[in-house]
């Protein structure tokens, strides 16, 4: 597997992804890091979430938001998948407020 293009964002995260998201090109992702999400929802970086769950019981896991994150999303829609290698799959979609116009999901 190849890995590419890709472009370092540097020691500033938020001024790196705040860089990147300035530039043409596909969106930028974040997958299974809440260490690396926590802060860019406190810079009001992250215009779409997508959470899945995969319900297994492993204890309590670890909180995917930090408290106090003042980024305002609206509920979008829930979509339940399932599979061989897993059972049931929950995806639950917001969308930054500040973002709802732009992308014509409520209107302009």
């Amino acid at each position: 597997m190849t890995w590419g293009p890709f472009e370092i964002v540097g020691p500033d995260l938020a001024e790196g992804v705040r860089r990147l998201k300035s530039k043409p090109g596909p969106n930028l992702v974040v997958l299974g890091s809440s260490t690396l999400l926590t802060p860019l929802l406190e810079e009001g970086l992250v215009d779409e979430l997508v959470v899945s769950v995969f319900p297994v019981l492993l204890g309590t896991g670890k909180r995917l938001f930090a408290k106090g994150i003042a980024q305002a999303f609206e509920f979008i829609a829930t979509h339940t998948t399932s599979t061989r290698s897993c059972p049931q799959q929950v995806q639950a979609h917001w969308q930054a407020e500040d973002q709802l116009n732009m992308s014509g999901i409520l209107g302009a």
